[in-house]
């Protein structure tokens, strides 16, 4: 249904989301430190040289220039051994290059750095032991592994769990330090970033922060990212990058997330990711492709061919939802002729057979799923396939994410002369209430979401309470306020389904409009 067709969207986030949260418990409440043979500084240390040429580090690391970072790093460490910055920034120069390119090397590399930047920490904390500046490295350091092993397969299953008791106390002298030094926008990015993971943490995770007597405020911790983000140091771009990635999960919050990015790729124009990062908002979740396509334009002119390769990859996205599929075939044989990312490549090869399925052609798109083999979204029309009126339906869904309203409503109405799941048929009245809100046709909106509410979804649990939330936006809109109070409330009674935060974030947000 909806959510397996929008790979590029929710599955996205929710995946970013809970990886980010198991970052920061790993980030906060890190595992024991190994003791090794203390560093020192040389006398005379030209303290003001060290930062300026970690400044140049970190500047050539976010334009993604990896050797010049590195060269950099290793004059910091020469200049400052016992300080844990060139030790940090040197490590995430494989951190990064790691994530993009996916080189065990650059994994064992990047492990090995950022145990020096533990060990320098360790070294600082035992004769100083309130450290607010070792112990924000050595967060980070923990932090930062705990992403990379998420990426390696091999480590992407160990449990995060006991790191909420074994990190308690490594949580307690952060905030000590922060404590006494309240101005550090840097170390108060730690507590933004807790404060908003946190309280989007997975279900599964929420009964061990009870436990361990965790109290968060998402609304704290976006104030405390976005200090970081204009007095933060060494921290500046990260906190507007996960400012970005907060941001982007609603309508309403997008274009602060995209506000960031492009004060990202302004100071750091040769990194692509940013440009990436802003496309997939206005095409996912602003629903604007015509505007993305620019920015994946702009991949497309990198000389990375991997960045080349997604760019087409996504340029063949964009025409897909805009229901031009011969021109989203054509990118999307470009992205596999570059032959330089195989999870490209196996997007691209499962677009083309959705596409497939979408015109009728259902022999044609099995043939494109067995190549996008293993990639899961095919494997799953693989083992369960499209039926006729679901393949009808993701053409609904398409065309409303290319923003093609008007369409929408004309194929929902086609659709709806067939015989239907509760499902699609829930799927379809809910996408055809939201095209009709964007065309300004409230009442028929309002029926719209009404007839969606008779439809008992067996499998797409996210329809009924998504459905109560629109439902209610109209009816707020409209002036009938009770009725859209009670809305409210059912779309909050539900639980356990896809998308679960998000929606529920939205409501109570709309519920606190009506009390004004």
């Amino acid at each position: 249904m909806q959510r397996t067709t929008l790979f590029l969207r929710r599955r996205t986030l929710n995946a970013s989301l809970f990886l980010a949260f198991t970052v920061f418990v790993c980030m906060v409440f890190g595992v024991a430190i190994t003791s090794v043979r203390a560093q020192t500084n040389p006398p005379n240390v030209d303290w003001n040289k060290v930062h300026t040429t970690t400044m140049d580090a970190i500047n050539s690391l976010y334009n993604l220039r990896y050797q010049e970072a590195e060269q950099r790093c290793n004059e910091v460490i020469t200049m400052a051994p016992a300080d844990p910055r060139g030790h940090f920034v040197k490590g995430m120069t494989y951190f990064y290059k790691y994530r993009l390119q996916q080189n065990k090397s650059d994994y064992n590399r990047f492990m090995q750095l950022q145990q020096n930047t533990i060990s320098v920490c360790e070294n600082i904390l035992k004769s100083t032991p309130n450290d607010s500046r070792a112990l924000f490295y050595l967060g980070g350091s923990y932090g930062y592994r705990g992403i990379c092993r998420f990426f390696n397969p091999e480590e992407r299953m160990k449990t995060i769990t006991q790191s909420l008791w074994d990190g308690k106390k490594g949580y307690d002298y952060l905030n000590d330090a922060v404590k006494a030094d309240p101005n550090n926008a840097d170390a108060q990015m730690g507590f933004g970033l807790f404060n908003c993971l946190v309280a989007q943490a997975p279900a599964i995770i929420k009964p061990a922060i009870k436990l361990a007597g965790f109290t968060t405020d998402r609304n704290l911790g976006l104030k405390q990212l976005e200090n970081a983000a204009v007095n933060g140091v060494y921290t500046r771009a990260e906190a507007q990058y996960w400012l970005s990635t907060f941001y982007q999960e609603m309508e309403e919050t997008a274009p602060r997330a995209l506000y960031h990015l492009k004060n990202l790729s302004t100071q750091y124009p040769q990194n692509y990711f940013y440009k990436l990062v802003s496309g997939q908002i206005l095409m996912n979740v602003l629903r604007k492709p015509d505007e993305a396509a620019p920015y994946f334009q702009a991949l497309v002119q990198m000389p990375d061919k991997v960045a080349q390769s997604r760019g087409n990859l996504l340029l063949g996205a964009c025409m897909m939802y805009r229901l031009k599929f011969a021109e989203s075939s054509q990118y999307l044989q470009k992205c596999l002729a570059l032959a330089a990312d195989s999870s490209n490549m196996r997007n691209a090869l499962y677009l083309q057979g959705l596409m497939q399925d979408m015109d009728g052609n259902h022999a044609q798109a099995m043939q494109f799923y067995q190549k996008a083999l293993p990639f899961k979204a095919a494997a799953d029309l693989v083992q369960k396939p499209l039926s006729p009126e679901q393949a009808a339906s993701r053409r609904v869904s398409i065309s409303f994410r290319g923003a093609e309203y008007a369409e929408t409503v004309r194929l929902t109405d086609e659709l709806l002369k067939k015989q239907l799941t509760d499902d699609v048929r829930g799927q379809t009245l809910y996408l055809c209430g939201r095209a009709l809100v964007e065309l300004g046709k409230l009442a028929e909106a309002e029926q719209r979401f009404l007839q969606a509410l008779q439809a008992k979804p067996q499998e797409e649990k996210w329809i009924t309470p998504s459905v109560h939330l629109r439902l209610a936006q109209v009816q707020a809109k409209s002036g009938k306020k009770a009725e859209a109070k009670q809305n409210l409330e059912y779309a909050l009674a539900y639980k356990d389904y896809d998308d679960e935060d998000t929606i529920r974030r939205q409501a109570q947000r709309e519920m606190a409009r009506l009390g004004k």
